[in-house]
């Protein structure tokens, strides 16, 4: 075949390619092909006159050429498709990721201003709770003293029962014995002593201090003879008390 059947050829065989690139890129690859197609056959040529082999070379070997040349580029296609494929989604992947990093990002962000307001609400309530202890340390220390006052007045008031115990046992004995002094009184006696004008020497320190218990009188002004004798007006009644 001339070199314009070739290239015509070629040309046909390769409208159906899917090749990018310029527009006159299959032009340029049909007349290399036919190039390559003729300059096989003047090799072939030399071969023989040098060698005296032949190497046919015939329009099928060129048809062979255009179909191995379609189904190579067919193949590194599909390969680079595969890498374009596996390209796009590791960078849907990543774009993905990217996404997800960002989300966490954000949630994060929301997470640490709730753990700053949780530490500033700790914080005041371990404050609040500092100014309680010592408020409560301060009333502690308060009640302590009390009770050491308490305590100390109970220690005074024990000291007194004790020393007012010790007294009433000294004086048990004088009140047993002017308790029988008074049950040996008779109310005829009781009669004669508030009917006398004036008392016998001592008998009106008794009757002051029959006034005192009896009367609750306490003032030494008003402890007179004549305030007994009114004590002793109901001597029955007097007894008795």
């Amino acid at each position: 075949w001339p070199r314009d059947a070739l290239v015509s050829v070629a040309e046909r065989f390769l409208e159906d390619v899917d090749m990018s690139g310029s527009a006159d890129i299959k032009g340029n690859l049909a007349m290399h092909m036919a190039e390559e197609h003729l300059s096989v056959a003047k090799m072939s040529q030399h071969f023989l006159e040098t060698q005296r082999r032949y190497n046919y070379v015939t329009p099928k070997s060129f048809l062979e050429l255009i179909s191995f040349f379609k189904y190579l580029l067919g193949n590194k296609q599909a390969d680079l498709q595969r890498l374009i494929d596996r390209l796009d989604v590791g960078l849907s992947t990543l774009r993905k990721t990217s996404q997800d990093v960002t989300e966490l990002q954000k949630d994060l962000e929301i997470t640490m201003e709730k753990v700053g307001e949780k530490k500033l609400a700790t914080d005041k309530l371990i404050e609040e709770m500092s100014v309680q202890q010592a408020d409560a340390q301060v009333q502690e220390e308060a009640a302590q003293l009390e009770a050491e006052k308490s305590n100390e007045e109970s220690e005074k008031a024990m000291t007194i029962e004790n020393a007012a115990e010790k007294e009433l046992g000294e004086a048990k004995p004088a009140m047993e014995a002017a308790a029988a002094a008074v049950d040996c009184l008779s109310k005829a006696m009781l009669s004669e002593l508030k009917n006398l004008g004036k008392p016998p020497a001592g008998v009106d320190k008794v009757t002051n201090a029959c006034l005192i218990l009896i009367d609750k009188e306490y003032s030494p002004k008003k402890q007179s003879w004549k305030r007994a004798k009114i004590m002793m007006q109901n001597v029955d009644a007097f007894k008795v008390k």
